[in-house]
Formats: structure tokens, sequence, C-alpha cells
């Protein structure tokens, strides 16, 4: 029989994952960079600010301009997950307007699923899809 965690190992456990899951995601957006010929410079990292103000640093810096929140669990919930992220941005940027983040993404995954993309509806289309179509017409 196993023993049962306490509520304080549960939550160790919790930040021991989130983090695995922030390295995991800095690590695959380096390698898709790098397999696009682009450097993604040394600022792409999990974020080290996490033991302090959540606000101060995303979950995944230099992904710019993306501020992105990332968030594993058993279930997650991504538009809690999307509103952390708009807050802590809104808070980044009143501290930081010049650090080069402007929009708010949450990351999610369920445990052994595939990550998803959380953003808004006028970030997506005017952030990717306008671009995307701006190309195409030239």
């Amino acid at each position: 029989m196993t023993a049962e965690r306490t509520p304080t190992q549960m939550g160790k456990h919790a930040r021991r994952k989130g983090a695995q899951f922030e390295r995991e995601l800095a690590n695959s957006l380096r390698d898709w960079l790098e397999s696009k010929g682009y450097d993604p410079g040394e600022d792409l990292k999990r974020g080290i600010g996490q033991a302090r103000q959540s606000h101060e640093v995303p979950d995944v810096a230099g992904f710019y301009p993306l501020w992105i929140e990332a968030k594993k669990h058993r279930t997650c919930t991504p538009k809690v997950a999307y509103q952390q992220a708009e807050t802590d941005l809104q808070e980044h940027i009143k501290r930081h307007p010049e650090a080069g983040y402007s929009i708010p993404v949450a990351i999610t995954s369920d445990n052994r699923d595939k990550a998803l993309i959380t953003l808004s509806l006028d970030d997506f289309l005017f952030q990717f899809f306008l671009p995307f179509l701006e190309k195409e017409q030239e």
C-alpha cells in the first residue's frame, strides 16, 4: 500500500512538475527555432522569477512578444491560465514597458496530453493571421 502525500508534499510535487513543464517548453521552443535557422538567443529559458512575484517574468521568458503562462495539471483550465497571463503581463508592462512582451498566451497540458495554446481572438487575427494574409498577397 502506498502512503498518501501530505498537502505540503503535493504542493512541492506540483511545483516540480510545473517547473519541469516550463523547462521542456522552453527547450522545445528553442529546438524549433534552431531547426528553422533562427538563433533563439540566451533569453529563451524558463522564467526564473517564479519564486518571487509571478508578474516579474513569464513562465517561459525570451519568446518575444509572447508572455507565456505555462500550466500542466491533471485537468487544466486554459481560461484561468490565460487570465493569469493577461493580469501578469499588464503588471509587468506597468513596471517595464520597454521589455518587449505584448501578447498574453497560456500554454496548457493535461497530464499525458499534448500542449494547447490559448490566446485572444484579436491577437490571433491581428498578430498572426493578418501577417500571414499579407504575406500571401505579396
